[in-house]
């Protein structure tokens, strides 16, 4: 009886522990139309389902738990990576707020808004993907991420908006899309491993203290799109000696706000123009014949690019995506980002002169006029032929 019970507590000590471990190593819930789950031991939360994820202005996401044993919440400080799966479509305001481990992010194709201060203080983040699909990224959605090195933001985005990129500290380089209409207010503050930023040309206000305190920054390429700048722009980045702007002298001091948007001294070079870009120009040869001529160019320089044939073979037609463009071996064009294709044509074999081919004539082919002739009516023609044909003599 004894050797029983003992046993029974054993038994029931062993499922104890099981269920402690169960509860160590994994936790989820719902929220909203979400599910999440986070495993403890890879340090994972899995985010998935339809539709938006909540906001949280006035409470935390759930996987903030609360342990009243630790007065902390463990989750919050726990998470190294997030993988939020297709077919959620938005990332709430505050939603992962001060994940303070955080340094992987899985932003999938379905989501198209990231919201205020979703990334915020996650200190450990080094890089983020946006993709495509990403048609809003709301204010101090990055704001303190300073471990975030680099960042492209996607060409479905128009407005970078108010401290998005603040104090990210480890910042040295930002792509900035050309879809961009307006950097807003501090959007680039105190991003002081930031050490050049190009305006794209559809950018037409740049906010208040948008780069300010930039303290590595030392060039910057403002187009004559530009229409106003907020309060000290770029003040305070101490590194700035020159501003490069596409406009004329004239159309710069017709800027708003221009005398307070960089520090004093910086030399303004005016009508500037871009140092030429390199392209690539890639050539592929179908099957009979070889090309040349691909490489690296500078844009627009003219550049020729030459088809040669195999014995047997001749030069058909230079192709671009599908799309014919020459019938010349030797192409001549502007140099830019292209692939291009050269096919050829089989004309014999390697004693037959390519030009002068001739495919003979086919085995039943009529006497007469040296066609074949198929179907109930051609049959009726060929028949005629023929008998023309033993009368007058063939002709094939």
């Amino acid at each position: 009886m004894k050797t029983s019970k003992k046993l029974l507590s054993i038994l029931l000590a062993v499922l104890l522990l099981a269920s402690c471990m169960v509860t160590a190593f994994a936790a989820s819930g719902t929220e909203g139309d979400l599910t999440w789950n986070y495993n403890e031991t890879t340090k994972t939360l899995t985010i998935s389902g339809t539709g938006d994820m909540p906001d949280y202005d006035s409470s935390d996401p759930a996987w903030y738990t609360y342990n009243s044993d630790t007065d902390s919440t463990d989750y919050l400080f726990e998470i190294k990576n997030l993988v939020i799966e297709n077919g959620v479509t938005s990332i709430g305001d505050w939603a992962f707020y001060e994940c303070s481990a955080l340094t992987s992010v899985t932003i999938p194709s379905s989501v198209t808004s990231i919201g205020i201060g979703a990334f915020e203080k996650c200190t450990a983040l080094k890089s983020v993907t946006i993709p495509d699909s990403v048609t809003n990224i709301g204010s101090q959605a990055f704001n303190e991420c300073s471990a975030l090195t680099s960042v492209t933001i996607p060409s479905s985005v128009t407005i970078i908006d108010h401290s998005t990129f603040a104090f990210c500290t480890a910042l040295t380089s930002v792509t900035i899309p050309d879809s961009v209409t307006s950097i807003d207010d501090s959007a680039f503050l105190s991003c002081t491993a930031l050490k050049s930023v190009t305006i794209p040309s559809s950018v037409t206000s740049i906010g208040a203290n948008a780069f300010y305190n930039c303290s590595a920054l030392t060039s910057v390429t403002i187009p004559d799109s530009v229409t106003s700048f907020g309060k000290w722009a770029f003040h305070s980045c101490s590194a700035l000696t020159e501003v490069n702007y596409t406009g004329s002298e004239e159309q710069w001091s017709n800027i708003r706000n221009i005398k307070n948007a960089f520090p004093n001294g910086v030399t303004i070079n005016y009508n500037y123009v871009a140092a030429p870009q390199n392209v690539t120009v890639t050539v592929i040869a179908d099957e009979g014949g070889t090309v040349s001529g691909g490489g690296t160019y500078t844009y627009g320089e003219p550049v020729t690019v030459t088809a040669t044939p195999n014995p047997g073979y001749r030069f058909d037609l230079w192709y671009e995506s599908g799309a014919r463009l020459s019938g010349d071996p030797s192409y001549t064009f502007e140099a830019c980002d292209i692939e291009l294709r050269a096919t050829f044509l089989w004309v014999g074999n390697d004693e037959t002169d390519p030009g002068t081919t001739d495919p003979g004539t086919p085995e039943n082919a009529c006497p007469w006029c040296g066609q074949v002739h198929e179907g109930f009516f051609q049959g009726i023609i060929g028949f005629f032929h023929r008998i023309f044909a033993a009368i007058f003599g063939a002709k094939y």
